[in-house]
């Protein structure tokens, strides 16, 4: 039993009020709040009272300068945000002490009802809490744990920024800025740690561990093995649409057509009609303005929530079907995979501080949910290279840090989830240029290879050309696996239904031509069938892709679907061959 002060103060400063309170009452400490310390000097901003370095200070609200700041108590009229914000004897903003009508003003204090230049802070303390009768505006709310706002039919509307633990009712909630319900994150207050506080997590970790760690143990080691000795997996990449149209619309058809929705089951039985007994899923995630360091789950292209996941997992394994968990970086808003552009040497730090909130937060949900395999991610070389090859001018030491976060990525991934480990290397280069891989369970690869040399002119059969090329691409990334001593899964294969599928099936080129589609599909079947009579490192493949919407239109995802094609009946043939 070990006490890492990192972990332990992330998860402390993630603490909001009432499950600080929660907290204590597990483990043997006085309040946690009296351990926690501002660094933030008068006039300088905060989110709440804790955030300040002087006790007597305040986390008002400043208009002139549209954030709150530390500041002296405040006199009646003078602002806040919080009760403590006020001077002895004063509260702050609604008190519900009429009733529950929002549209009273003596509901609120000072008196009146806010407008569209209101900060708007609800305590959970209050007698009322409070229900709209009529359409209403705020600039900026805060609704406290213990707290509601019932909508009640009418819609309110945030000009900025809301952070609610429970908004309810038939309403509308309408804002322009940044939402969040049950946020943890309280910015930048720090923790301030001492033996007492470390005796007591120590306690606590070990009273746990004393009565549920052996069969949690056993657990764990009973969902790896089943996890290594599954064998042969026929998958399929199930995609959710993206957020938005190429014309930038918002798809209203989208809710339905989601993880976690009917749909999701539908598309995953039809798969398990066909003969596939696995399914991939993505989580995406990337560096959100104001959270420094740390990778979101709200990417541009896809977003899912947790809840989306796991019902989908859970969704999966009632039919039959295991689970891969897939995770990407993205770059910011942009939507491409983050570190594919070259970044300075002083940059690897932040970035794999974001990919590592990341995996351990995908290696929960992996864990929680059921899923037999979690990818670390994919593609991305300049990410996975960790040592020098040739003259290529990267700096030994930055390498060697990198390789060093990598050892760390893996470890936490490993702790916090019990099954099978992969990573999908887009090309054979970046597989053999990975180093990590005795530290996975699966060599991981996605195989888009072009199957035969467009610079040649065509034979009498090309198909038996292509069908060689495709067994030996597969050959090679054998070879690797079994030169670490591990099985390959290829983690992504597909063809689009375009004449030129076999040039560089990525780049979905030529017009579309669905049969081309298909044959490739069958040829590819066939070149697996005949690998995996000669090399046994195979353990399966995802085959690429499986919307949840079976009428995707044609797209990153849709163009490569075989649903509703000629191509379905070869898919069947390919997932159903054991």
């Amino acid at each position: 039993l070990t006490f890492d002060p990192d972990a332990a103060g992330l998860c402390m400063n993630n603490l909001s009020e009432a499950s600080c309170q929660q907290f204590t009452d597990r483990v043997p400490i006085e309040a946690c709040e009296d351990y926690l310390v501002g660094n933030q000097a008068f006039g300088e901003p905060c989110r709440d009272r804790t955030e300040c370095a002087d006790e007597g200070a305040t986390c008002a609200f400043e208009p002139a300068l549209e954030e709150a700041i530390c500041s002296p108590p405040n006199d009646f009229g003078g602002g806040c945000t919080f009760d403590s914000d006020c001077a002895d004897g004063l509260v702050c903003a609604y008190d519900g002490s009429e009733s529950d009508v929002w549209g009273d003003p003596d509901n609120w204090t000072p008196a009146g009802v806010p407008t569209q230049t209101t900060d708007v802070f609800v305590c959970g303390t209050r007698p009322n809490q409070p229900v709209l009768g009529g359409n209403s505006n705020v600039r900026d709310i805060w609704v406290d744990y213990g707290a509601t706002v019932d909508t009640n039919g009418q819609v309110l509307f945030a000009d900025r920024n809301v952070v609610a633990h429970a908004i309810v009712g038939t309403g509308n909630l309408n804002m322009r800025g940044s939402g969040s319900v049950r946020s943890l994150w309280l910015g930048t207050r720090e923790f301030q740690w001492n033996p007492k506080l470390k005796q007591g997590f120590e306690a606590a970790l070990a009273a746990t561990l004393a009565a549920e760690g052996d069969g949690v143990r056993r657990r764990r080691a009973a969902d790896r093995a089943r996890a290594l000795e599954r064998g042969w997996r026929a998958g399929v990449a199930l995609l959710p649409p993206p957020l938005a149209s190429e014309s930038g619309a918002a798809d209203p058809r989208r809710a339905a057509v989601d993880y976690g929705s009917r749909a999701a089951r539908a598309s995953l039985a039809a798969a398990s009609d066909l003969g596939a007994d696995a399914f991939s899923l993505e989580l995406h995630g990337y560096v959100e303005p104001g959270l420094p360091d740390r990778a979101g789950t709200r990417p541009p292209a896809r977003s899912v929530d947790d809840v989306q996941l796991a019902a989908t997992v859970v969704d999966g394994r009632s039919l039959g079907l295991g689970a891969m968990l897939k995770l990407h970086l993205v770059q910011e808003r942009s939507g491409n995979w983050a570190g594919y552009r070259g970044m300075a040497d002083d940059e690897w730090e932040p970035y794999f501080d974001a990919y590592e909130h990341l995996v351990v937060h995908g290696a929960l949900t992996a864990e929680l949910a059921g899923a037999e395999l979690l990818c670390l991610g994919s593609g991305v070389p300049l990410v996975t290279t960790t040592r020098v090859r040739g003259d290529d001018g990267l700096d030994p030491d930055v390498l060697a840090g990198k390789r060093a976060r990598w050892d760390r990525l893996i470890a936490r991934a490993r702790g916090a989830f019990a099954g099978a480990l992969t990573y999908g290397a887009s090309w054979a280069d970046q597989a053999y240029s990975i180093d990590f891989w005795p530290q996975l369970d699966y060599v991981g690869a996605q195989v888009f290879h072009p199957v035969r040399d467009a610079t040649r002119p065509w034979v009498r059969r090309p198909d038996v050309e292509m069908v060689a090329m495709m067994r030996k691409n597969l050959a090679d990334l054998a070879e690797l696996a079994e030169r670490v001593g591990k099985p390959l899964l290829v983690t992504e294969v597909g063809f689009p239904a375009t004449r030129y599928a076999w040039q560089e099936p990525a780049a979905a080129k030529g017009p579309p031509d669905a049969a081309a589609q298909a044959t490739m599909l069958e040829l590819w079947g066939q070149s697996l069938a005949e690998a995996r009579a000669r090399r046994p490192e195979l353990a399966g493949f995802y085959l690429w892709s499986w919307p949840v919407d079976p009428g995707a239109p044609p797209g990153a995802a849709g163009l490569f679907s075989p649903r509703g094609r000629p191509g379905e009946a070869a898919a069947g043939r390919l997932l159903g061959a054991r």
